[in-house]
């Protein structure tokens, strides 16, 4: 009579049992993993993508392209810096709007000339001077809510 393993400890299985049916197939170790990566690549390539053509994104980053210049938007992908935004989440900034986007909201500049970034806001316009919260930021651009 084959001696019973105690209460805590394994044995080995016969080689018989081992088998695996034949409808069943092995398990790949690394195939729940290999989903997950796929799925931040995606993410990730999705961010550094530029938007879709004639999309409302891609008609705000002309917008953007056309008060910053295009010569510091092309320098600024080069460099990989498009995502540093100089502002922080919930920051108060004084701006001066100096144009309207094309779906009506402001677009200001940045004070900071050293670092050119655009500001999207709603209700002002151009040639007011604003006080503003950053929301939100995103490539070389923030949306933020009027506050005066």
């Amino acid at each position: 009579m084959a001696k019973s393993p105690k209460v805590g400890q394994v044995h080995a299985l016969p080689a018989t049992e081992l088998e695996l049916p034949l409808g069943k197939k092995p398990r790949l170790a690394g195939k729940g993993g290999h989903k997950k990566q796929s799925k931040r690549a995606k993410k990730r390539h999705d961010k550094t993508a530029l938007p879709e053509h004639c999309s409302a994104e891609d008609v705000l980053w002309r917008d953007v392209i056309s008060v910053l210049g295009k010569d510091v938007v092309d320098k600024s992908l080069e460099d990989g810096t498009e995502f540093d935004s100089p502002f922080e989440f919930r920051q108060e900034v004084e701006l001066e709007v100096v144009a309207v986007c094309s779906n009506g909201e402001a677009i200001a500049r940045s004070p900071d000339e050293s670092r050119p970034w655009a500001i999207i806001l709603p209700f002002s316009l151009p040639g007011e001077k604003v006080k503003a919260r950053i929301y939100r930021n995103a490539r070389l651009h923030s949306f933020a809510d009027l506050l005066e």
